[in-house]
């Protein structure tokens, strides 16, 4: 149990020193907002671009995640041998499952929404062919009739 407290006032004492820092920062160096402004904005485009690739990388974490409760349940709770196996491996498979159902749903949506926007944007190009068409068509039609 020594550990724990341990790994707690470590955790409470890093966060203390980020705190700090983050009032000493905003004190002496505003600037240094926009700086870390531009440094968002390219790690936004950045996680935007590759946005599969991080999704993954989060479900791996919520597999490892759900590998480190079905440990801990098994070596710290008095529960029977199997129960804490069986009821760590099911919840690893619904979370898991989740995951990827909703990477899947996210990545169907965006599909259907690129298509959509193609589909219009096809249909304006149609729109227009057809009044440039029929105002090419009356000036055809009033040529002739002049002749």
């Amino acid at each position: 149990m020594v550990g724990w407290t341990y790994l707690l006032y470590l955790i409470f004492g890093i966060v203390l020193l980020i705190g700090l820092i983050i009032v000493l920062i905003v004190i002496f160096h505003r600037e240094i907002f926009k700086i870390l402004d531009r440094l968002c904005e390219s790690f936004r485009r950045f996680i935007s671009g590759n946005a599969g690739f991080f999704k993954i990388i989060f479900i791996l974490v919520f597999f490892v995640e759900q590998v480190i409760f079905i440990y801990l349940l098994d070596k710290r709770y008095a529960l029977p041998k199997n129960a804490a196996t069986f009821i760590g491996a099911f919840a690893l498979v619904v979370i898991t499952t989740a995951s990827f159902q909703a990477f899947v749903w996210e990545h169907k949506y965006y599909h259907t929404k690129q298509q959509l926007r193609s589909v219009k944007y096809v249909s304006l190009l149609m729109e227009t062919y057809e009044e440039k068409m029929s105002q090419l068509k009356r000036v055809f039609e009033k040529k002739s009739k002049e002749k």
